[in-house]
């Protein structure tokens, strides 16, 4: 059973939810009675990047691993030939340069593991072949003395590398530019105190606004180092944000740490300063939305933000979800009624305040009002991941999931409503598959699901640029094949076979044009004894080895949304509680009835959606019941067959062992089968000393009365 879904933030690796040992599925809400009273998922860095209003650019910075620092000198590399082609040298002099300057570079930087705040490791002992000033006077004179400067700290000669930085920051600036910022930067990593390491991190702004270029990011990388270490840590986190607009991914660790460390410290006097700042506002709100909201510094929060009007409405939606996160209901509707009203993530909350209260039309106005606002977002995508996905903060992964669960709970309430065609469109879209196959099995007729699928999956959509044995894999297919496929697969349940051919993956097409050619023969009366038998068992085998593509059911009890390789709970089971259930914990795959609140359905199931599935739904409950049919048109095969025919013992023993081992009661007849009517032949008796079926007798192979017609061709 996927993880019970509830609010949890996952930031850098590892979620600070715990999940247990794989499979990992997607998310389901309809065996889940309060779903769409919880609180979604949510990222808090897509949000943060979405505070910036747009797309991040990433901005090349110094990492602080061996392979990031040798991946700066492309850089570094294309800056100068962009100065030496105009300065008009010749192509081949300049490509010279570049591989002389690469190779000097890589001999600098590739002993290099980690880069600390004020540290830039010497590697003297690593035997650098270089010679002094390995860089002549066809390169630009700072570009020189920077790599000379590197080289005399690299052989453990720090003061005399830190001189030479020095005397290219006294230079003009047209002189110094190409390596002013770089020059600032060494002097940083390898100042002898903290305090002159600051004055050096903000030197290299200084040389950035003087125009020093900047290919490598310094600029931004010196804010990220100075900006946790300022003693205002208001001033901190405007600098932090500053760096994130301007690429640096990593300053949003240290965003979120400095933003605690204010919530923390209750001071109200750091709090109202903090309300009264737009960008610091807006991102202690992104931080008490994302943590334990029942904390007092949240209280103290909140408090200092309703001393400022315009604040406190700006704000009002992501307070009254952390509210409401935390259970604290009443301040959450209290925020609620203060937040904008064209923010999908007001009219959500009221969505859920309306369920709370009972009152389901206007929990879906609010659902509807919701969706309209968010899919007019550039960044709408709803989708429900993998459960694996969510170990790791991929910002648009978690928002498409939380955008999935807006419409999913949308399709929740339309069920409810007796909305089935919606609710089926809804959660399908949203990604809650095996949801929607529960409805598409068990609550609309086959006659409707046949009309909505004919509307918006027409025709099979081939998934383009996979190998050829990923092709048709299962996994990779669509939300519109896969409707086309349970479709299918009912009308072949119902023998609707003239319908279900349009439907039928191409893969299979032939398999099953051959099925029904047998059933027709098995129809028409022509055949009879030997032939007719041998009809019957190539149909059954057939039925048994393609019966999970051909008749299964993508929910309970086949699991064929989860390629039919793990035993699923039926949905029918947890529905038929209307009033509320729980899962039995000794067995996932069994619901119960419950009294407890916190386990009553919101909103209630519809009482025709359990009228409907018990009139629609799957009769035969058994997992695998398409090999009790094979087993059955195996049965009718024996019947064709004399007793003691010399296949006949074959075709008792394989079938039986179709059933054996799911039901041994109900495969014991053909075994019993085996004994009377075999009695006389070697097989016969063997079965009778063993007294059950041998193994030696299972066989795929089609009997010799098989009419040629029906053979598959070589």
């Amino acid at each position: 059973m996927k993880p019970r879904f509830r609010k949890f933030f996952i930031w850098s690796i590892v979620s600070g939810m715990a999940l247990g040992c794989g499979p990992f599925f997607p998310d389901t809400m309809l065996d889940n009675p309060q779903a769409a009273l919880a609180v979604p998922v949510t990222s808090y860095l897509h949000d943060l990047h979405k505070l910036t209003g747009r797309e991040m650019e990433k901005i090349p910075c110094v990492s602080q691993d061996n392979e990031g620092l040798l991946g700066q000198i492309p850089l570094e590399v294309a800056e100068l030939k962009a100065y030496w082609q105009s300065q008009g040298v010749e192509d081949s002099e300049v490509r010279r340069r570049m591989e002389r300057y690469t190779e000097v570079r890589t001999a600098l930087l590739k002993p290099i593991a980690y880069v600390e705040m004020m540290g830039f490791p010497a590697h003297p002992d690593t035997g650098i072949n270089l010679p002094e000033r390995p860089l002549g006077a066809d390169f630009p004179l700072a570009v020189a003395d920077y790599v000379e400067a590197a080289r005399l700290h690299a052989v453990g000669k720090k003061d005399l590398a830190r001189d030479l930085w020095k005397g290219i920051l006294q230079r003009q600036n047209e002189e110094k530019k190409l390596r002013s910022l770089w020059a600032a930067w060494m002097l940083a990593k390898t100042s002898p105190s903290q305090e002159e390491c600051m004055e050096w991190y903000a030197r290299v702004e200084d040389e950035a606004k003087l125009g020093g270029t900047d290919v490598l990011g310094l600029r931004t990388a010196a804010k990220s180092w100075r900006a946790p270490r300022l003693k205002d840590p208001i001033e901190s986190l405007r600098m932090l944000y500053e760096c994130f607009v301007e690429g640096k991914e990593a300053a949003a660790l240290d965003i979120r740490e400095v933003s605690y460390k204010i919530l923390k410290t209750q001071d109200p006097v750091l709090l109202d300063r903090a309300a009264a700042d737009p960008i610091v506002r807006k991102l202690l709100n992104l931080e008490v939305y994302a943590v334990d909201s029942s904390s007092k510094e949240f209280d103290a929060w909140c408090v200092a933000l309703e001393k400022h009007a315009g604040a406190a409405t700006e704000g009002a939606a992501r307070i009254a979800w952390a509210h409401y996160s935390a259970g604290k209901y009443e301040e959450s509707r209290r925020w609620l009624a203060l937040a904008e009203k064209n923010d999908p993530m007001t009219q959500w909350l009221r969505a859920k305040f309306a369920l709370r209260d009972g009152n389901a039309d206007a929990s879906a106005k609010f659902l509807a009002e919701a969706i309209r606002l968010r899919s007019a977002e550039p960044d709408w995508k709803p989708q429900n991941h993998y459960s694996e996905t969510r170990w790791y903060d991929g910002g648009k992964e978690l928002q498409s999931l939380c955008d999935g669960r807006l419409l999913g709970e949308s399709g929740v309430v339309a069920l409810a409503h007796g909305e089935y065609v919606a609710a089926l469109d809804q959660l399908s879209r949203a990604g809650f598959w095996p949801d929607a196959a529960y409805i598409a099995e068990n609550v609309l007729s086959t006659n409707a699901l046949l009309a909505y699928v004919r509307k918006v999956a027409p025709r099979w959509n081939e998934k383009k640029g996979l190998s050829p044995e990923d092709r048709f894999d299962y996994w990779n297919f669509d939300t519109g094949n896969r409707l086309r496929w349970v479709l299918a697969r009912r009308l072949n349940r119902e023998k609707r076979f003239a319908e279900a051919r349009e439907f039928i993956p191409p893969d299979f097409a032939s398999t099953f044009q051959r099925y029904v050619k047998l059933d027709q023969a098995k129809r028409s009366g022509r055949f009879s004894g030997e032939t007719r038998a041998a009809i019957l068992w190539e149909q059954a085998m057939i039925h048994r080895h393609y019966g999970a593509e051909l008749f299964s059911t993508e929910g309970g009890p086949d699991g064929g949304a989860y390629d039919w390789r793990y035993s699923v709970a039926d949905l029918r089971f947890a529905r038929s509680r209307k009033d509320g259930w729980k899962m039995n914990e000794e067995n996932w795959e069994e619901y119960v009835y419950s009294e407890k609140p916190e386990d009553r359905a919101t909103p209630a199931v519809n009482p025709d959606e359990m009228v409907r599935s018990r009139r629609y739904g799957l009769k035969n409950r058994h997992r695998y019941h398409y090999r009790y049919d094979a087993a059955e048109l195996a049965w009718e095969a024996g019947k064709s067959l004399p007793a003691n025919h010399p296949e006949l013992a074959r075709l008792y023993t394989t079938a039986g062992s179709w059933i054996s081992g799911g039901n041994p009661q109900a495969a014991d007849r053909f075994y019993q089968a085996i004994v009377s009517r075999c009695r006389e032949t070697p097989e016969g008796k063997t079965a009778e000393i063993k007294r059950w079926f041998s193994a030696d007798l299972i066989s795929r192979e089609s009997l010799s009365s098989l009419p040629q017609e029906f053979r598959i061709k070589p």
